[in-house]
């Protein structure tokens, strides 16, 4: 059977977790600009009454 070299193996189990967390970090990074959103458009008028 064709056996996959182990840095082969290495290198590409590397580049899919970075590319998984690269998505993980995307999406908290949209959550948090969601939340940041969020937080400015009712914090801000009130904000500006007091």
């Amino acid at each position: 059977p064709f056996e996959v070299h182990p840095l082969v193996k290495h290198i590409l189990s590397n580049a899919m977790q970075s590319k998984a967390k690269k998505t993980m970090d995307k999406k908290q990074e949209l959550r948090t600009i969601h939340l940041l959103g969020n937080y400015l458009l009712w914090v801000k008028p009130w904000a500006s009454c007091l």
